[in-house]
Order: structure tokens, then C-alpha cells, then sequence
């Protein structure tokens, strides 16, 4: 694996733990969203879904598979 690949990796999995993980605990653990369950899944899911955006567009250059090279 190259090093490259690595250094997009290991951040891109802290982030989406470290984010996701605190998003969910606030919500269901902590009872921030009140009593709306429906609520707090939409923000998880919106913070998921916001970190990994900000990954691809930060680390989309950065390939792992040779099966991604794909000519436009």
C-alpha cells in the first residue's frame, strides 16, 4: 500500500469517527435533539454525510484501486 494512500486513510477514518461518533452520542446520548428520534438520525446522518464529502474533496485525487483509474 502506498504511503500516499495511508495518509488519506488514517485521518478519513478519525475524522468520520471522531465526528459521527460524537454526533450520535450528542443526540441519543445526551438527548440534544429532545425527544424527536426522527431528528436525531437526520443529523447523524448529516454529519456522516458531511465528513465524507469534505474527504472526497480533499483526498479525491488519491486513488487505492487500480480499478478506479478511469479516462474521461
Amino acid at each position: 500500500m502506498k504511503a500516499r494512500t495511508l495518509l488519506a486513510g488514517v485521518p478519513g477514518a478519525s475524522l468520520l469517527v471522531f465526528f459521527g461518533a460524537r454526533a450520535a452520542k450528542l443526540t441519543f446520548g445526551f438527548k440534544l435533539t429532545g425527544a424527536s428520534t426522527a431528528a436525531g438520525v437526520l443529523l447523524t446522518a448529516l454529519v456522516f454525510g458531511l465528513v465524507l464529502l469534505v474527504l472526497a474533496y480533499r483526498h479525491g485525487a488519491v486513488r487505492s484501486s487500480p480499478t478506479t483509474d478511469y479516462k474521461i
